[in-house]
């Protein structure tokens, strides 16, 4: 069974790690790995979950390190304002581009259920502000294709969407059976909340 790793960034001189550019742009620098990558989807090998379920678990219990300094996570839908534009007037034509009018007329048909959707992650993050009081330090994106496998240690890359939020958030992404789950919960003395879990897979849903 190879170990595992978390890979982080590159420290600068002063030990910062990452460097603001300009007021749109931050660079970071991790070191280069020679390994080979995991297809992107589901968990299809239990044995390559379980490993990330560690190494999440690892992670979490680490928060207490970095939680005055890393960025919160705040549950959204990327480009909420214009979904909510278009969903107030889905018979305005768009013109941002020469596949624009093309996209909105097949997304019309889907009006009812974007609305659905959007109306019930507003609800279910209002619900769940409680239990996600209490945050970690999360990966955010900790699918197969940010794993990789080095000189026989799996590692975590990919660290642009890391920040404080509740464990959930990770393990949307992970965990399919309780088993997964109860297991967790064993090893971190933290418990996961459903509807948490749920608001995360929705997300990733409107997101994707």
């Amino acid at each position: 069974m190879c170990s595992s790793d978390l890979v982080a960034p590159v420290p600068a001189r002063g030990g910062e790690l990452v460097r603001r550019i300009d007021d749109r742009h931050a660079l970071s620098v991790f070191p280069f790995l020679d390994g080979s990558c995991y297809p992107f989807g589901p968990y299809a090998d239990a044995q390559l979950r379980s490993r990330s379920l560690d190494m999440i678990a690892a992670l979490h219990l680490s928060a207490a390190a970095v939680r005055d300094r890393a960025p919160g996570h705040v549950p959204a839908v990327s480009g909420r304002g214009d979904l909510d534009a278009f969903l107030r007037a889905p018979g305005r034509r768009w013109d941002g581009g020469p596949f624009s009018e093309a996209a909105r007329l097949l997304l019309v048909p889907r009006i009812a259920e974007l609305t659905q959707l959007a109306a019930g992650f507003d609800r279910l993050a209002d619900l769940t502000r409680p239990a996600r009081a209490d945050p970690v330090i999360t990966h955010g994106e900790p699918h197969p294709a940010n794993l990789m496998s080095v000189s026989g240690r799996l590692v975590l890359i990919d660290w642009d969407t890391a920040g404080l939020g509740p464990p959930e958030r990770d393990l949307a992404l992970i965990a399919t059976s309780n088993g997964d789950l109860d297991a967790y919960q064993q090893v971190t003395g933290r418990q996961l909340d459903p509807a948490v879990l749920t608001l995360d897979r929705k997300s990733t849903r409107l997101n994707s």
